[in-house]
């Protein structure tokens, strides 16, 4: 019993970790420029933007990242607060659109339009203060 309670927590969490259905999807706005290594974040500093991306964090990836960004139980190597005080905002907004390389996080990209990303950006920032 204790194996199949512990079995449908662990799926339940994958799927929390997962975009949503493609059915349900934002717009895509992206654009080249987002791919871009240079680029900067247009709602960095933006206290409106961070709550929204806090809003979409908590539904979103929270899952993955838990509460606090510090990771959750079945994502012990996932805490932000490193990576929102190492890495620039294009990567993070990158990281965020296209997932990992190694598939550990899938894209967004086709979920969220860039506003949005660079509201979980400018909300993850916040991780390094």
């Amino acid at each position: 019993m204790k194996r199949l309670l512990a079995l449908l927590i662990l799926s339940t969490s994958l799927i929390a970790c997962g975009p949503e259905d493609e059915n349900n999807a934002t717009e895509n706005n992206s654009t080249s420029e987002n791919n871009s290594t240079t680029v900067t974040n247009p709602l960095a500093g933006d206290a409106d933007a961070a709550a929204a991306g806090e809003t979409k964090f908590k539904t979103t990836c929270q899952g993955c990242h838990g509460v606090t960004g510090e990771s959750s139980a079945f994502a012990k190597d996932k805490a932000l607060k490193d990576t929102a005080a190492n890495a620039t905002d294009a990567y993070i907004f990158n990281f965020i659109a296209d997932g990992a390389a190694d598939g550990s996080m899938s894209g967004y990209r086709s979920q969220f339009s860039d506003t949005e990303i660079w509201q979980l950006v400018t909300y993850i920032r916040t991780y390094a203060e």
